[in-house]
């Protein structure tokens, strides 16, 4: 019998990430987001594609999955539909996050904050710039000391 071992950081990343998703979902003000309904946010999507918030929560779910190329690619289909919907931005920025892409992540929250600075989830991207600000910071000195 053999099986398949997975490394303690793995399963904490996919937790965090599940965890993370929550959370953003949560600050953007829409319902909590699962990989399981991945299939069923499909099918929404494939019937109305054009409906910006069942996209952005679509995005959402594949993020959740740990699963950000994908989830990127509908993310920026959320952004473009649902430029005000907060969770596209936000799914998009995590991703880059997750990538180390700092610069590029707040980037994408700021050009939010700049052109929907009142919307629902603001408070959430604010609260993304400045982890990812911490975490660049961080990236910076550990390089300083290498």
């Amino acid at each position: 019998m053999s099986s398949t071992r997975v490394g303690p950081r793995r399963v904490w990343h996919a937790s965090l990430a599940f965890g993370v998703a929550v959370i953003v979902a949560a600050c953007a003000g829409v319902s909590e987001v699962s990989p399981d309904e991945i299939p069923s946010l499909a099918q929404q999507v494939e019937r109305d594609p054009s409906n910006g918030e069942v996209v952005a929560r679509y995005a959402a779910a594949l993020y959740a999955a740990d699963r950000c190329d994908s989830a990127m690619t509908v993310a920026r289909s959320a952004q473009q539909l649902r430029p005000d919907v907060a969770l596209g931005s936000l799914v998009l920025g995590q991703c880059y996050e997750q990538a180390e892409q700092f610069d590029s992540a707040i980037g994408v929250y700021e050009a939010f904050l700049t052109a929907h600075g009142d919307a629902r989830g603001s408070a959430a991207i604010q609260a993304r710039v400045m982890l990812a600000q911490r975490e660049n910071s961080r990236r910076v000195a550990r390089q300083a000391i290498q």
